[in-house]
């Protein structure tokens, strides 16, 4: 109803609406009489239940119940009420006043679910923003928000804002926002913004970040404050507390761009918690990992880069540039670039990525046993170039100068480029780990040229390639399943306790028979004379072979007088030297003396053992026939001396029978001629007597 303007009462319009449906867009045009710059006072009720609000870009745009009451008497206008319901999924109460001079208006918001809401101002108000609130809905939700606005006419006769206040939640994070004028210049703003979340990672997504979800690390807090005005550049103080780490900045904000250029600092007694929870890296979050970083910023809400980085992490210094680029879209996913100078970082922080933190590997184990832990779950897409002054490899082993490019992707880590030196070598090439659920799968290839070796049983200059894959739970199931192929190439190859005339001095000590064919005595002696010098293996080429963990080199062409095998399942060394001789020693009925000298066990500290039966086998065989010999001769010289000692003996006894008879015969002779002397004195008695008694008178 409409009732014109009588006396000194002022028109008046009265609108009373109630429908179960309602398309403003077909409803009559009150911007007509409203135009006509009559007083009018104004009573407008509205209640309808489905209502199609209008059309805003490419269709439109419904709503739930909407109740409203608005008042104008004179210069008061009072909107009593406004309740929205289910405007893409928010519910909406406000009410406020004006009186022509002041006016303030309240409402509050409550969304469960913030995506059909941004959808809706995206169709509404077009643009960055809306887009940027569009892909942070989620993280968002649910939202509770209180909003006060309080404006006023100033001295020019011009509507100003005095004062906007919001206060509520976004998720779990309580926001506090406040915008007024300047004390001095009204056109300057001053415009304050606390967060404040339990914890840091749904922080991080509410503001358009990676982050993985990681609980019990801290809170996150950020506190913002502009001042400045509209049309130029504002002045910009950060103070942000997350997950322990306090980060503090100033800059200059184009609020009509949206574009942010400033400075700032970043410190942290222990940032592995942050760390953790952006998906830069997989440290132990209970290991001090302090942080000391400055630099510059800019950005908007599409792309951000930190340049001129420089500072500490965990006492080493970093340097370099970062940008993250979330694209064009809100389905565009963020990539993460730039390039850092590091003074020293570990291997294992890099493969930890896919891989899960680090492992500690028993005392009875070379290789931790224990299963992958999570490696980073939604990481930015990565392609970082990095310069590692010192890179530590495995604990005591680092290489310098390291370059390399570290790309991530949905459960991939490459470390792509790779070039270091390591000791006095050259090393590059390349690695890539994946990570399906517990499983992980490695696969690369890697070039080592120039590596001066100084091992116990292996000395000289080696160049290795090898192509790599293996796949496992857990660092020694992955280590146990390597397989691959390659080349080695040995350079003044020499093997040092395999001294190559072993062989002949020791067939000289046996001519001199000066060898000990006594078990320990036998083993001293090789001892000694494999260490007088080395085996001098010279150049030689090798073809590498990897199965189950275990290295095999076999030498090209197949003759050659080494071969090695190397387990990395338990870095044990089986390295097999052959020592032979050409030439056939004086007296040799066997094959060509030969020997192994076998290297076995720590592939540090290897133990030497020879095998030398058949060698020696053969020199015994030898000295048994020169002994049979010997011993023949002997004998048959015993014969010939016997026989002639026989034949002397006979001939002696013969002289001594014939020198027997002539003592006989003369001892005969002479018993004879006394015999007869006898007889002839006896017979001359008696003739005597004869005579005598002749004689004498009777």
């Amino acid at each position: 109803a409409y009732t014109r303007a009588y006396g000194q009462d002022r028109a008046r319009l009265f609108v009373d609406v109630s429908a179960q449906a309602l398309d403003l867009d077909s409803a009559p045009d009150l911007s007509g009489i409203l135009a006509k710059g009559e007083p009018l006072d104004l009573a407008v009720t509205l209640d309808a239940h489905a209502v199609k609000l209008a059309r805003f870009g490419d269709g439109f745009v419904d709503s739930g119940r909407i109740r409203a009451r608005l008042l104008r008497n004179g210069d008061d206008l009072a909107l009593q009420q406004l309740t929205i319901e289910n405007l893409g999924g928010a519910n909406l109460v406000a009410k406020g006043a004006w009186n022509g001079r002041i006016g303030r208006i309240e409402g509050n918001i409550d969304a469960a679910r913030l995506n059909d809401v941004t959808d809706l101002l995206r169709r509404i108000v077009p643009g960055k923003l809306t887009d940027a609130l569009a892909a942070r809905a989620p993280p968002l939700s649910p939202a509770k928000i209180a909003l006060t606005m309080e404006a006023g006419v100033d001295g020019r006769g011009q509507t100003v804002l005095n004062n906007l206040a919001l206060d509520g939640t976004l998720g779990n994070t309580r926001i506090s926002a406040g915008i007024r004028p300047g004390s001095v210049d009204p056109a300057l703003l001053v415009v304050n913004l606390t967060l404040d979340a339990p914890e840091t990672y749904p922080l991080l997504r509410q503001l358009g970040l990676q982050a993985v979800t990681y609980t019990g690390i801290g809170r996150g807090a950020i506190s913002l404050n502009l001042a400045g005005r509209l049309d130029a550049p504002m002045d910009l103080k950060l103070d942000a507390t997350l997950a322990g780490t306090r980060v503090n900045g100033t800059g200059l904000l184009d609020v009509g761009s949206g574009q942010l250029r400033g400075s700032f600092k970043a410190e942290a007694a222990n940032a592995a918690p942050l760390l953790r929870v952006t998906g830069l890296a997989l440290p132990d979050a209970s290991a001090g990992l302090s942080l000391n970083l400055a630099g510059d910023f800019t950005g908007d809400l599409r792309k951000q880069v930190w340049s001129h980085l420089k500072g500490t992490v965990a006492g080493a210094s970093l340097g370099g540039s970062l940008q993250l680029d979330h694209g064009n879209g809100p389905l565009d996913k963020p990539n993460l670039g730039g390039a850092l100078q590091l003074d020293r970082l570990t291997l294992a922080s890099l493969t930890g990525l896919a891989l899960g933190p680090p492992q500690t590997a028993s005392n009875l184990a070379t290789w931790p046993e224990g299963r992958f832990g999570p490696g980073l779950g939604s990481a930015p897409a990565t392609s970082v170039d990095l310069s590692i002054a010192n890179l530590e490899i495995f604990k005591g082993l680092a290489a310098q100068s390291a370059s390399l490019r570290l790309e991530l992707g949905a459960g991939v880590v490459s470390l792509n480029n790779m070039n270091m030196k390591l000791a006095n070598a050259a090393l590059s090439g390349n690695i890539v780990l994946r990570r399906d659920g517990p499983n992980a799968a490695l696969a690369g290839n890697l070039a080592l040229s120039g590596l001066m070796l100084h091992q116990p049983s292996l000395e000289g200059l080696a160049d290795l390639t090898l192509d790599f894959t293996s796949t496992g739970t857990s660092p020694a199931v992955l280590v146990g399943n390597l397989a691959g192929a390659g080349n080695l190439t040995l350079t003044g190859a020499r093997v040092p306790g395999a001294e190559k005339g072993t062989l002949n001095r020791l067939l000289a000590l046996a001519d001199k028979g000066q060898l000990t064919f006594e078990e320990g005595e036998l083993k001293r002696t090789m001892a000694r004379e494999l260490d007088r010098g080395a085996f001098e293996l010279g150049n030689q080429r090798f073809d590498l072979t990897m199965a189950a963990g275990t290295m095999r080199f076999a030498p090209l062409p197949n003759d050659g007088p080494m071969r090695l095998t190397l387990d990395l399942r338990n870095l044990m060394l089986d390295q097999r030297i052959a020592l032979a001789e050409t030439v056939l020693p004086r007296e040799w009925t066997g094959a060509l003396p030969k020997m192994e000298v076998t290297f076995k066990g720590n592939a540090f500290a290897p133990t030497r053992s020879v095998e030398a039966g058949g060698f020696i086998n053969d020199i015994a065989a030898r000295e048994i026939a020169r002994d049979t010999a010997r011993i023949n001769a002997l004998e048959a010289d015993i014969r010939e001396r016997a026989s002639f000692n026989r034949r002397t003996k006979a001939l002696k006894q013969i002289r001594q029978n014939e020198l027997d008879l002539q003592v006989f015969q003369a001892n005969e002779a002479k018993r004879l001629i006394e015999e007869a002397l006898k007889a002839e004195r006896e017979k001359r008695a008696l003739e005597e007597a004869a005579r005598r008694a002749a004689i004498l008178p009777a």
